[in-house]
């Protein structure tokens, strides 16, 4: 799961070094093609880079508001979203930690209620308006206007949401699709999209769905530790606050790029922004090399040592709540499972009674019998009777440890009745008691007792 290597980006200033566009575009990574490609074009070499603030005249970068004289761009407050010609990430942004009142934080859950109620809500939505804008992005090569502003919307609002119950602010989200004054900021560009990339959508966001899936996992699984944390002192350490910022930043760029808001790969920036360390003074050197400089830029997101290493420890629990959800849980049953099992073993029971009380006929039939062909007729019966049993069993569709009992039961069962349809072949005495020595037909009738009670002994009954 390894990163490709983040673009280092410029800080803001009215130089000519290539804007941030430029090169976070370029960083999709091999086999993962950058929809923009089909932009025409890069930025202008001036002080309005992406994500950079305008100079004296000139026009805000993107998210940024304008210089003196000059409209802001689409990010900025007071403007409407342009086809941008050339990359456009999706910029995210985090206020640095502060303390917290812990009284929100103890019910910060539910808190959050009547907004994840409406992000319930809003995630069909933004489903069915990506499934028309996917028809218009594969023939147009872009996102129409309306789709790209409710969708970015969207996503905003549940990052911010996200934000606030995983502690990174104590402000309480907006009712809002806007970029409305909050400590966590959501900008994005419509941008022109790579028409390809687009109709192959669904196997290009595989990689990196797996890759931050597994780390948003693991932060859901450690969730009540960081709760613990917040709650005693009042804030979260930065390192877990940069780790958790870079998660949900990568997790919003996820999205974004499924419903086609970007054309930009979404994994670059989950181990956090490189930025360069500047030169240190004479002794200060192992500081410098695992403490990240603030960046000017408030756009980019650097993570400590530690940090980065608590994104990874997300990604090793995650993949570890993985494999026990697809591989463990299935195999001893959870829940769900045991009530399911507790219903088909009704039908189970219910089954072999009607067996058992049909096995005990069968027996006082065959002592009143007083010809072979009386016999053989009797057991004909009894193999019709536990091919019935085997059927129940199967489609009681138990699982976990409880369905290798029954599926062992039916099999018993089924082999015991094939036995029996051995014997109502005989034509002489002789046979038939050659036939019950060769088929062991008395050994699998007494397994089908023995199945069935390991079967209620594993459900606990």
């Amino acid at each position: 799961m390894s990163q490709p290597p983040d673009p280092t980006l410029p800080t803001p200033d009215a130089g000519g070094d290539a804007s941030p566009a430029e090169t976070e575009g370029e960083s999709t990574g091999p086999g993962h093609p950058d929809d923009s490609s089909q932009g025409g074009g890069t930025l202008p070499p001036s002080g309005s880079g992406f994500g950079q603030a305008g100079g004296f005249g000139q026009a805000g970068g993107f998210g940024q508001a304008g210089g003196f004289d000059q409209a802001g761009t689409f990010g900025a407050p007071g403007t409407s979203p342009a086809l941008f010609d050339g990359p456009a990430p999706v910029l995210v942004s985090f206020a640095p930690p502060t303390r917290q009142n812990r009284l929100t934080i103890a019910f910060r859950g539910l808190l959050a209620i009547p907004h994840l109620i409406i992000l319930y809500a809003l995630g069909f939505a933004a489903g069915a308006v990506a499934f028309i804008g996917w028809f218009a992005a594969l023939f147009t090569g872009r996102l129409p206007e309306w789709a790209h502003t409710f969708i970015t919307g969207v996503v905003r609002w549940q990052v911010r949401v996200y934000a606030y119950i995983l502690f990174l602010t104590d402000a309480y989200p907006p009712f809002s699709f806007e970029d409305d004054p909050y400590p966590v900021r959501l900008v994005t560009a419509r941008a022109r999209l790579n028409q390809a990339a687009v109709l192959f959508r669904l196997i290009l966001i595989i990689p990196a769905s797996f890759v931050i899936g597994v780390a948003f996992y693991g932060l859901g699984v450690l969730a009540f530790f960081f709760w613990l944390i917040a709650l005693v002192a009042g804030r979260l350490p930065d390192s877990l606050h940069q780790a958790i910022a870079a998660t949900l930043r990568a997790q919003a760029r996820l999205y974004c790029y499924f419903y086609m808001v970007t054309g930009v790969y979404p994994w670059w920036g989950l181990y956090g922004d490189h930025v360069p360390v500047p030169a240190a003074a004479s002794g200060s050197g192992a500081d410098a090399d695992t403490t990240p400089t603030a960046p000017a830029d408030p756009w980019l997101l650097p993570l400590s040592a530690v940090a980065e290493g608590l994104v990874w420890l997300f990604q090793v629990i995650g993949l570890a709540a993985v494999i026990v959800i697809a591989v463990v849980l299935p195999s001893v049953g959870g829940p769900g499972q045991t009530l399911s099992n507790a219903e088909s073993l009704v039908q189970v029971n219910e089954a072999y009674s009607q067996a058992t009380s049909s096995t005990r006929a069968f027996s006082q039939a065959v002592q009143a019998c007083g010809e072979l062909s009386c016999v053989t007729a009797q057991v004909q019966k009894e193999a019709t009777t536990l091919q019935t049993l085997a059927s129940s069993v199967r489609s009681a569709g138990m699982v976990g440890q409880p369905g290798a009992d029954a599926s062992k039961l039916a099999s018993d069962a089924t082999s015991a009745a094939q036995a029996l349809d051995q014997l109502a072949t005989a034509t002489t005495v002789s046979q038939y008691q050659s036939d019950v020595a060769r088929t062991g037909v008395e050994q699998k009738l007494n397994s089908i007792d023995s199945d069935y009670r390991k079967l209620v002994r594993d459900m606990g009954v």
